[in-house]
């Protein structure tokens, strides 16, 4: 459920090691602008994300 209009989501920063690990992401809210920090893996959890705009 959408908490303060904030249903669709950018993912603006991916911080990566010198070995290409992932470290940190960033996410923000397009309505509000917004920004989170998240989990990477949890981006592949389709009970919680959906990719693209639907």
């Amino acid at each position: 459920m959408p908490t303060n209009r904030e249903k669709h989501f950018m993912l603006v920063e991916v911080e990566v090691d010198e070995d290409q690990n992932v470290l940190n992401c960033t996410i923000e809210a397009v309505m509000t602008g917004n920004q989170y920090p998240i989990e990477w893996r949890s981006l592949k959890d389709s009970e919680v994300w959906r990719m693209g705009w639907q």
